[in-house]
């Protein structure tokens, strides 16, 4: 596609069209001034996510020189860095389960000393008394 040519942006959701627009004060832009906009610039924008700026790329073809995030790593670099945020996304999983687990038995020990509770002050006969009572 011609780099002068108008961006095609009726090939996306209307979301998509007004992030596009709003990022050009509501004017259509060329493929060449979207082919400019630098990645983190389109991620910013309400309603751009990594799919579509996959897609907004794919459309406006890169313009040499202009760089995604991770343009400056090699590949190794980039299987690295894929496998250290991996782990680290696996055990930031693993913390939240751990903590999910202690939520849990919190809130079921809670519930019971509540209920506890409850039924001591129901009874005619039972008075809660505190520690300081002894």
């Amino acid at each position: 596609m011609p780099l002068d040519d108008p961006f095609p942006i009726e090939s996306f959701p209307a979301r998509v069209k007004e992030a596009i627009l709003l990022e050009f004060n509501g004017r259509r832009p060329t493929v060449r001034e979207v082919a400019n906009v630098s990645d983190t610039s389109w991620l910013q924008l309400p309603g751009i996510g990594l799919r579509t700026l996959v897609e907004i790329r794919y459309l406006s073809g890169r313009i040499p020189g202009k760089k995604s995030l991770f343009a400056h790593l090699t590949d190794a670099e980039l299987i690295t860095k894929c496998d250290h945020l991996q782990k680290e996304f696996g055990n930031a999983k693993k913390e939240i389960r751990s903590l999910q687990g202690r939520i849990d038995h919190l809130h079921h020990e809670l519930n019971a000393v509540k209920a506890e509770l409850r039924l001591r002050t129901s009874s005619p006969v039972g008075r809660i008394t505190s520690a300081s009572d002894h």
